[in-house]
């Protein structure tokens, strides 16, 4: 028997609806049977793996890179200036826009969540826009390295073969984390900060000036790299230039003031070290003991010392004269 004709009417009902069903696929650039379109490389909250390398942006578009095979990880902060947070060996610190670095814990640690990875390769980027500017993320073609330049200008390379994170501060300076054979330090170097005693403390800064100062900085040194001798010291909230052939005195600010700056927690001096500062004038060379620091200025004839024992600086001048302060202030001539 011959089936039922449809009426002009219902057939047009159901064109209308075969249409509507394939529109959604048309919409996606294909048929239904190709599935959802890929979220892009970087959407906040899921995780990415890149070789060896995860990374994960969360709701506040912090972004997180760690390894499994190495205890080595980076926090990069949406609102950061240029400073980010390190995790190697089982600390965790923030390197700041020096190089210089300071203990402090991460907001989140993703690789202690089940979060299955989207595996990804090629050239993929992103950005993340923060108070202090953007922050953008780039995995090469070959697939060998991300690089993260921070808002500063800074540089922070992993790689996707190995756990190896190098960082270049906004001057070029290169820092590399695990996973690369790491330097011997030379004592002295820029940002090293050396606790000598209970109270006395240095610290060089990457210009090369040298700070000493007493506990909370209310006795001071500056000596500068490229002075041709004269110093400055700060006490009782006043800053002087020290002349020492005169000697002389005359008001004078510090340039920094690093006590009352974030710094890397101080190395004790335990043995005798000693390293020079080479500057436009010459050189200035320090010993450091650990009770005493003796410094011979670039003159060749004028030393100061300090003990960290009392809260005395002692300067013996070009002609033998010997002035203690800060009680020889008053008695200095100047300003």
């Amino acid at each position: 028997m011959a089936a039922p004709r449809l009426s002009t009417r219902a057939a047009l009902l159901g064109a209308l609806l075969a249409l509507a069903l394939l529109a959604p696929a048309a919409a996606q650039g294909g048929s239904s049977s190709q599935g959802p379109a890929r979220p892009a490389f970087g959407q906040a909250g899921l995780h990415y793996l890149a070789g060896e390398l995860h990374l994960y942006r969360n709701g506040d578009d912090d972004v997180y890179l760690w390894y499994e095979t190495e205890d080595l990880a980076a926090e990069v902060i949406a609102d950061s200036n240029g400073w980010w947070r390190l995790h190697a060996e089982g600390e965790e610190y923030t390197v700041f826009s020096s190089g210089d670095r300071e203990e402090a814990s991460f907001y989140e640690r993703p690789w202690t969540e089940a979060l299955p990875p989207r595996i990804v390769e090629g050239s993929l980027s992103f950005e993340v826009s923060g108070s202090e500017g953007r922050t953008a993320f780039e995995l090469d073609g070959p697939g060998r390295s991300l690089r993260v330049s921070l808002a500063d200008g800074g540089l922070l390379t992993f790689s996707t073969e190995a756990p190896r994170l190098s960082f270049a501060d906004y001057e070029g300076e290169l820092s590399e984390y695990p996973g690369a054979p790491a330097e011997e330090e030379e004592p002295g170097q820029a940002g090293f900060h050396y606790l000598i005693g209970a109270q006395l403390h240095l610290y060089r800064d990457r210009g090369g000036d040298v700070y000493l100062w007493y506990g909370s900085g209310k006795l001071a040194v500056e000596l500068i790299a490229d002075s041709n001798g004269w110093w400055r010291i700060l006490s009782g909230g006043k800053g002087y230039a020290i002349f020492p052939s005169t000697p002389s005195k005359s008001a004078q600010d510090f340039y920094e003031r690093p006590w009352e700056e974030p710094l890397p927690e101080a190395e004790p001096v335990e043995a005798e070290l000693s390293f020079p500062v080479e500057g436009s004038e010459g050189q200035t060379r320090f010993e450091l003991s650990e009770d005493s620091v003796e410094i011979l200025l670039p003159d060749g004839l004028t030393k100061l010392s300090l003990s960290a024992r009392e809260q005395k600086v002692v300067m013996v001048n070009e002609y033998g004269k010997r002035f203690a302060y800060p009680a020889d202030l008053r008695k200095t001539e100047g300003n």
